[in-house]
């Protein structure tokens, strides 16, 4: 015979949708806003509010499409970068993490950690995940992320803007948002003047030649046109 408290009661399962917090503490440039600039760096700096946890990730996404009433423009759907055929491939980039870089061999902490671009298939938009983190990485650590040989977006006198957002998990389809940031880098202009043939002479010379550690470079060499304010310099590297 069943005594009556053992019967079990019936129950409700209820899903509580948390909205994630913004960012507290972010900034993000780009070393240029020329419509379709191939070369552009993309600079984002950020302080965790939720822990990230080791299989976690920081996800930057950009939409591929133009948003007239947003005034924001299209980024390639590509990024600029070379896919071939694959749908995802692992790009260069600099992360460092509470001051120290991370991402080579040898490196104190996050050794594996690595960049990897996801391009737009026409109706998800394109990805730049930071990942491969070896601990979890907690609340107020400052994190910075360079993107190198990045395509800026080409709609003239439009916002070029992105989402940033760090997440509990590397998934794409639900990552589990943990902070977010609708990031504005400024207003696509027309292409300036490139002033190209300069000539490096000797070729550089490096205190540490491994990449991604502090080195300092000694090298000369001869602009065609005269460096100004606003000027940047961009020093290319055969792969």
């Amino acid at each position: 015979e069943q005594l009556g408290n053992d019967v079990p009661l019936e129950q409700d399962l209820y899903y509580m949708d948390i909205p994630p917090d913004p960012f507290t503490n972010f900034a993000a440039e780009s070393v240029s806003l020329d419509a379709n600039d191939n070369d552009a760096v993309l600079r984002v700096r950020l302080q965790v509010g939720v822990q990230i946890p080791y299989e976690g990730a920081i996800n930057m996404n950009f939409s591929v499409n133009a948003d007239i009433f947003e005034n924001t423009a299209a980024w390639d759907p590509e990024l600029g970068f070379n896919f071939g055929g694959d749908t995802f491939v692992k790009v260069s980039c600099r992360i460092e993490v509470g001051g120290v870089v991370v991402g080579y061999t040898g490196a104190n902490i996050h050794p594996d950690a690595n960049c990897v671009a996801f391009k737009s298939d026409g109706t998800s938009n394109a990805i730049v995940q930071v990942r491969g983190f070896s601990q979890g990485i907690g609340s107020g650590t400052w994190i910075e992320i360079d993107v190198p040989n990045m395509k800026m977006c080409g709609d003239l006198t439009m916002n070029c803007v992105f989402q940033l957002t760090s997440a509990y998990t590397t998934t794409l389809d639900d990552p589990y948002t943990l902070n977010y940031e609708t990031v504005n880098l400024g207003t696509i202009q027309a292409p300036g003047a490139v002033a190209t043939g300069a000539l490096v002479t000797p070729g550089p010379t490096f205190s540490q030649p491994m990449i991604c550690r502090v080195s300092t470079w000694t090298f000369t060499f001869n602009a065609v046109q005269p460096l100004g304010v606003g000027s940047h310099l961009l020093l290319k590297f055969p792969s």
